[in-house]
């Protein structure tokens, strides 16, 4: 990874962190090998000028958020176009139905850029919506909350009571990106609207208060909808440049308009520090693990201006073999916890990540390979600067000596 970050090792006898002030759910941040076109469906007519596309991309900012999507209405003809893509929430982070006043939050950022000289034009909505297949017929009148950038770089929010309501001042600034937040009462089928970047929102600012759902449902919401609008060349062109969408977030269970990637504090007793400059290969602690207080710690601090995508392993039976440790020796069950900033995760066991081949990272990588079977535990994932601690402790008594392991993973080390 290409920047100017370094990252500190702390190994910690105790750790304390207050502030965390988030439980965000990664839903989709576009940092994948995979630079395919997303799926991006039309309607309209074929010999439209230029269709609608949607692609990963470098994020053409230069502002660190690494890959980014980029959504392009693409140029109608006479015959109105619209383009519609999906992202799936993964069930644990789907916005559910409850009848005690339980809240949930949506979490996204968008980029607009200047194109020739100009603000884009752009007329892009992005909203969330139950289960479904939407057609023409239902594109709009299936989408529960949402907000549409409109052409002339405003953006608006849809009040079932009220249709809808303008709510920035202006146009939206170009080149930098805005982090959008819908807290959202699924019981009562409203929500509220939040936004932060610019010139113009320096701070976090709601925009909008308790919007009706255009879609009432108790199903729970389950898909993010991007739909784009071109317009037409008889009644006009509204729509023909490209929007920037990224870091898309969920916290399911709480009105949460935390900045993401914000750092709380920590209280360490530190009995070592090494420092090791940016593109880092491996920073390690070894330990006997058990539960509760016998857990192993290990604490790193990123520090600089952009975000690092790190690989953090509890490693236990392959090390077997290792310094003549035999397998009554080593940790046969670990669980693996990150917390810091606005990060809190966890994994079990190593084969449960999803969305990434953890197999070709660590191979490509350089790191200690985990084998098929074993109970070792990983997360993958990419962190803003501040300050982390990751705790390896046994499952149902498990106890033995284990490694943590925090390496920096270069994307182009697993995507070359």
């Amino acid at each position: 990874m290409k920047n100017v970050n370094s990252a500190v090792f702390l190994f910690l006898s105790l750790f304390a962190v207050s502030g965390l002030s988030a439980d965000w759910q990664l839903i989709e941040d576009w940092r994948i090998c995979d630079r395919s076109d997303w799926e991006l469906k039309f309607f309209g007519d074929e010999s439209a000028l230029a269709l609608p596309r949607a692609e990963i991309v470098d994020d053409p900012f230069a502002h660190g958020q690494g890959e980014v999507l980029s959504v392009k209405p693409g140029v109608a003809g006479e015959v109105s176009l619209l383009g519609y893509t999906e992202v799936p929430i993964k069930k644990e982070s789907q916005i559910v139905y409850s009848d005690n006043g339980a809240k949930s939050t949506l979490h996204f950022k968008i980029g607009l850029p200047l194109v020739g000289g100009n603000p884009a034009e752009v007329e892009v909505s992005i909203g969330l919506a139950d289960k479904g297949d939407p057609g023409i017929d239902t594109l709009w009148s299936g989408i529960s909350a949402y907000v549409r950038i409109q052409s002339n770089g405003v953006l608006s929010v849809r009040d079932e009571a009220s249709g809808f309501k303008q709510v920035t001042n202006g146009p939206l600034n170009t080149g930098v990106y805005y982090s959008i937040w819908f807290v959202l009462d699924h019981g009562n089928q409203t929500f509220s609207l939040y936004i932060q970047g610019g010139d113009d929102y320096p701070t976090q600012t709601r925009l909008y208060s308790d919007a009706a759902y255009r879609k009432e449902t108790f199903e729970p919401l389950e898909r993010i909808v991007i739909i784009t609008t071109a317009g037409n060349s008889i009644d006009g062109v509204r729509g023909r440049d490209p929007i920037y969408i990224d870091d898309i977030y969920v916290d399911p269970y709480a009105e949460n308009i935390a900045v993401h990637g914000s750092v709380g504090a920590g209280v360490f007793d530190v009995s070592s520090i090494q420092e090791v400059e940016s593109n880092l290969v491996n920073i390690s602690t070894r330990g006997v693990v058990g539960e509760g207080n016998s857990s192993l710690i290990g604490g790193f601090v990123i520090e600089g201006d952009k975000p690092m995508s790190v690989l953090i392993q509890g490693v236990g039976e392959e090390l077997v073999g290792v310094g003549g440790l035999t397998e009554d020796d080593v940790l046969k069950d670990g669980f693996l916890t990150l917390r810091g900033g606005s990060e809190e995760l966890s994994n079990d066991d190593w084969e449960t990540v999803e969305n990434v081949d953890l197999t070709a990272i660590m191979t490509l990588n350089g790191s200690f390979e985990l084998q098929p079977g074993s109970k070792s535990s990983a997360l993958y994932v990419e962190l803003e600067p501040g300050v982390y601690t990751a705790r390896l402790s046994g499952v149902d008594g498990a106890e033995g000596v284990a490694l943590i392991e925090v390496y920096e993973v270069s994307r182009e080390s697993i995507c070359d």
